[in-house]
């Protein structure tokens, strides 16, 4: 796994680190924006997006708009590749509708997974912060498995998981516990259970 990178912009060399958890998120953040403007044909949106990303994961407040656009592409092609997940898991399948909910608000994805985390193992948001990408989404289908499972054990315990006959009525797995494989819809990976943005790819077959 690549933990470093050299990306080169007007002539000038940045040695970029791969990202904690905390600005992973942020850049995941930004890429969902980036597929929103492309999807939309906003090229304004598009591309002010693209420096966003830029900025973010080289950690400077520079102007880019000056700079040749292949040079830009391939900066943040290289970024964005250093900071994707190198483990592969069968969380990484689960998308979902991309429609925006009423509560929803700037850097939620963030406090989501700190909540998750810190409700799950009792860790400070500080420590959260400073994760590894691939430690932190393994942890996290850990955590949604358990929750799942738990939910299959309330389930079995009611009555209503029985028909008339007395057969047990199986609760519903989400795609990815079931080894489903559905061709990609173009829907986003879930807020309250994955990263948003680009749907990252295990084996490139997501699952809807």
């Amino acid at each position: 796994m690549h933990k470093s990178s050299t990306v080169t912009l007007e002539g000038k060399e940045y040695t970029v680190t791969r990202s904690k958890l905390k600005r992973w998120l942020q850049l995941e953040d930004i890429r969902e924006q980036i597929t929103r403007a492309a999807d939309e044909k906003d090229r304004d949106g598009f591309i002010a997006s693209i420096y966003s990303y830029l900025s973010v994961a080289l950690s400077v407040d520079t102007d880019f708009s000056h700079l040749p656009w292949f040079e830009v592409v391939d900066a943040y092609i290289n970024l964005r590749n250093l900071n994707n997940p190198t483990i592969d898991l069968p969380l990484l399948y689960a998308t979902y509708d991309n429609e925006r909910v009423s509560w929803d608000y700037e850097k939620r994805t963030w406090y989501i997974w700190v909540s998750l985390f810190a409700k799950a193992f009792g860790w400070d948001i500080e420590y959260i912060a400073e994760m590894d990408v691939d430690d932190a989404i393994a942890l996290l289908q850990e955590i949604k498995t358990k929750e799942q499972l738990d939910k299959e054990w309330e389930w079995m315990l009611t009555e209503i998981s029985y028909d008339r006959k007395g057969k047990h009525k199986e609760l519903p797995r989400p795609h990815w516990m079931r080894g489903m494989m559905i061709p990609d819809k173009g829907t986003r990976i879930k807020k309250s259970m994955l990263p948003v943005g680009n749907i990252l790819q295990w084996n490139e077959t997501p699952d809807a």
